[in-house]
């Protein structure tokens, strides 16, 4: 086989790497980024820094672990440009998909309540905000997460451990107001 059919196989077999991955990058950069625009970019940006450092790639991981670590240096790059032009990123109001056209108040409350979820998450500090987005969206295993973020397990579990308290104390008002309300919704009348 000459040079360029190898080449042409290596490109090949990454656009069918890109393919397989790309929706699943973009997820995750948009749950981080909280911009749609901002994660297509920073997910390009991703894929062309994997092609050009393919030959890096040992296999001592998946190849989606390896590729999402580059991802969210691209995303932790964009949010440091962000912030020193002093915008903000972090994870949008985004659509409820499961909501029921029977319950306008429910979709209403479910709305009001992802909203709620998706700021809380957006203000986490980032090594809280990338476990918790990788564990509680993504469903990494603890080992890949903390293979991502190059950390050992234990600080993985610690992360997510302070991350979700962090959470649950800025939810606490909506947690308190829901459970307030399935309490008057049960009552009898």
């Amino acid at each position: 086989m000459d040079g360029r059919a190898t080449a042409a196989d290596r490109r090949a077999a990454f656009g069918g790497l890109v393919d397989r991955h790309a929706d699943r990058v973009h997820d995750t950069l948009a749950k981080l980024l909280g911009d749609p625009h901002e994660a297509s970019d920073a997910a390009q940006e991703a894929f062309l820094k994997a092609w050009r450092k393919l030959h890096t790639f040992r296999g001592d991981s998946s190849f989606r672990t390896w590729l999402t670590r580059i991802a969210l240096n691209a995303a932790a790059s964009r949010r440091r440009t962000a912030a020193r032009r002093g915008t903000r990123t972090g994870l949008p109001p985004g659509p409820r998909e499961d909501v029921r056209a029977a319950a306008p108040d429910a979709a209403t409350l479910g709305d009001e309540r992802d909203r709620a979820v998706r700021a809380a998450v957006a203000e986490l500090a980032e090594e809280f905000r990338v476990v918790v987005v990788l564990k509680e969206f993504e469903e990494l295993s603890y080992e890949a997460i903390a293979e991502i973020v190059d950390v050992p397990v234990g600080t993985v579990r610690s992360r997510l451990h302070r991350g979700r308290a962090e959470l649950k104390r800025r939810l606490a008002p909506l947690l308190r107001e829901s459970a307030g309300k399935s309490r008057t919704a049960e009552a009898p009348r």
